[in-house]
């Protein structure tokens, strides 16, 4: 049931009228554990049994490490929690890999490649692995009470945890440290209405009118053997275009999840903060699916040593990191070269700033390290769009050696037209301080939105997340 789809409306509308209903709120929870479940039971039998077995596991496992005395078995039903969600996770993902390639497969393993990787799945195994991992650590305020001694109620507050709609089928990440103390009665006076309308209509123009129109152009012209009658003018205006693509895809589902998220009276944190803004690697992973790099950060990198071990550990262990994060995203060399790129980009300029940690500061190389920043991320967004190496190197190459001198225009004005919101949405974050004076009249940006999103969405497709 996609966000931008009139059954989801009709869904939303059901569910918020009885979550807020005077002679039902005792029930709220149950009502939005019952709403959530039957939004993902939307996608099919087989992913939501899957999705009711991991939460299971994962009640049972985080309650047996809170409730047991005994070290040695906290420890032992964490890892038992831990290996089931990575093993889980990586079983699927491994067959996504082998369906998707040119394997001959004998006839007895052809059953297991016809399961599709379920919708979710490697968000929802990620929040089981903080829902372990934060109980262990103790992480939560014991006043707050989130760990209930009632084992029945323990997998009430896991069901909701995981399976709550907003963020359930493509994130963000949320670690069950911020979100099992919020579990409580909600009042719908207390619906921060400006924030949500804010949210709302901002994720559904990314989605709906810029991610959505620039799809129906780089499915099409990006795809092979079509990039082969264009010009590599062309192929890197598209490779720009599907950047901001995938950020106004990705960045406009948070955002919708968000909105959804604060009309029940729970509160996500953002996903995004103006990625495309970085001048350095290290600053682009604190703005881009910031979900993702915070449990990679916290659940990956300090674990294994963080940067409290030496200079050359340091750097393994973000390589190592980036490396997991690609890997995350699906078991193939693209996705593999994906996280060793970026690791090694963070890696060398770890460096760089250790040796030349002054020139960086001067206002001129700031505004060449956003450059080169934004084209090696844009490129890097391709291995989103090629599943095999195969094809992203014919494309790579094209552009490097073709000759043709013909350049697609309408193609080229298209993209330049559904990119200019992106980056005007982000020149407003960089200079907000000059907008403070037409503030007021942020209502008039507010329904030229929405009537673009009435009047001028692209084909409705689904996000380019769930894939994941």
């Amino acid at each position: 049931m996609l966000f931008n789809s009139f059954p989801f409306l009709l869904f939303l509308l059901t569910v918020f009228s009885l979550y807020y209903l005077s002679f039902l709120k005792k029930y709220q929870i149950i009502v939005l554990i019952a709403g959530s479940l039957f939004f993902y039971a939307w996608e099919g039998a087989h992913p939501f049994i899957l999705l009711i077995v991991s939460i299971v596991v994962n009640a049972f496992a985080s309650y047996q490490v809170a409730q047991t005395v005994n070290t040695r078995i906290k420890i032992f039903y964490l890892i038992v929690g831990i290996v089931y969600n990575v093993g889980l996770l990586t079983s699927f993902k491994l067959l996504q890999s082998l369906n998707t390639g040119s394997f001959s497969i004998y006839h007895p393993i052809n059953f297991l490649l016809s399961l599709s990787l379920p919708i979710g799945l490697s968000f929802y195994c990620l929040q089981g692995i903080s829902l372990l991992v934060d109980v262990f650590r103790n992480d939560f305020n014991e006043r707050t009470k989130v760990i209930p001694s009632s084992p029945i109620q323990h997998l009430t507050r896991s069901l909701l945890f995981i399976s709550f709609f907003p963020h359930s089928l493509a994130g963000p990440i949320v670690r069950a440290y911020n979100f099992l103390p919020q579990i409580s009665e909600k009042k719908f006076n207390q619906i921060d209405w400006e924030y949500c309308f804010r949210k709302l209509v901002i994720g559904y123009f990314l989605k709906m009118v810029v991610a959505d129109n620039l799809k129906h152009q780089t499915l099409v012209f990006m795809e092979y053997p079509n990039f082969l009658s264009l010009s590599g003018l062309t192929l890197v205006f598209l490779t720009l275009g599907f950047a901001c693509q995938v950020f106004a895809d990705f960045a406009g589902y948070s955002s919708i999840a968000l909105g959804l998220a604060g009309l029940f009276g729970y509160q996500l944190k953002r996903n995004f903060n103006f990625p495309y803004l970085a001048t350095s690697f290290s600053e682009f992973w604190q703005r881009w699916h910031i979900s993702l790099s915070t449990f990679l950060k916290l659940y990956v990198y300090k674990p294994l040593g963080g940067s409290k071990k030496g200079n050359a550990r340091t750097a393994l262990n973000i390589l190592l990191t980036m490396i997991i994060g690609g890997l995350w995203h699906g078991l193939s060399w693209v996705y593999l070269g994906w996280g060793t790129l970026h690791g090694l980009f963070l890696v060398l300029e770890r460096f760089i700033n250790k040796v030349l940690p002054s020139k960086n500061k001067l206002p001129w190389v700031k505004g060449f390290s956003w450059i080169i920043i934004f084209l090696l991320i844009s490129f890097s967004c391709l291995c989103f769009r090629y599943s095999s190496h195969f094809f992203l190197l014919r494309y790579l190459q094209h552009i490097y050696n073709n000759q043709i001198t013909t350049h697609n225009y309408d193609i080229i004005l298209f993209i330049i037209m559904y990119s200019i919101p992106v980056i005007l949405y982000h020149l407003y974050a960089k200079y907000h301080a000059a907008f403070i004076t037409i503030q007021k009249y942020n209502f008039i940006v507010f329904a030229i939105m929405i009537f673009l999103i009435i009047t001028n969405s692209g084909p409705a497709s689904s996000f380019i997340y769930f894939r994941f």
